[in-house]
């Protein structure tokens, strides 16, 4: 509210990454993958292809604006990017975007998850943040922009306790 107050308006640009796993006999989340795609592979290399159409068509369906949908790095691997916006309403659209990215999976018979390393023989998943940082002020909002990226970096390791909040975060940052 203050930097609005100031004349500058901030907004996040999400990346979330995650793995679609098989469930056991039972219905048991598993670390199991049928596929073996690789970053960017398309069908039929990526199995995943058809859920993750199948959760863009329903997020834009939500109001969603899409940016990308491809597959990651690691076997089961997917990220699916949507449209910058303040960083109330992003927090609000990952929650939202998570639960509908679990429930199609299900729909497919696969687990979603969006834990940073899941499998620690393999690569681990991230929510990726980009920020800008807008102003009406010209020449002396450069001098802001600065000073804001200075202060992240400044306080970079008090803030991993919000951006890496389990255990599990910091075996994804090996």
């Amino acid at each position: 509210e203050k930097a609005e107050k100031e004349g500058y308006t901030f907004q996040i640009d999400p990346e979330c990454e995650f793995f679609l796993f098989h469930e056991d006999e039972n219905g048991v989340p598993t670390t199991v993958t049928h596929e073996k795609a690789g970053y960017m592979d398309i069908s039929p290399l990526d199995l995943g292809e058809n859920a993750r159409r199948d959760m863009v068509m329903t997020l834009e369906d939500m109001g969603f604006e899409i940016e990308s949908s491809h597959h990651e790095k690691a076997p089961g691997q997917h990220e699916i990017d949507f449209r910058y916006a303040g960083a109330m309403e992003t927090a609000d659209r990952i929650v939202t975007f998570k639960t509908a990215v679990r429930s199609i999976a299900k729909r497919f018979g696969l687990y979603a998850t969006f834990m940073p390393k899941p499998n620690m023989s393999g690569d681990g998943s991230g929510l990726h943040v980009g920020v800008s940082i807008s102003s009406r002020r010209g020449a002396e909002a450069m001098a802001q922009a600065k000073q804001f990226a200075a202060g992240v970096l400044k306080n970079l390791s008090d803030m991993m306790i919000f951006t890496n909040p389990t255990v599990n975060s910091y075996k994804r940052l090996a």
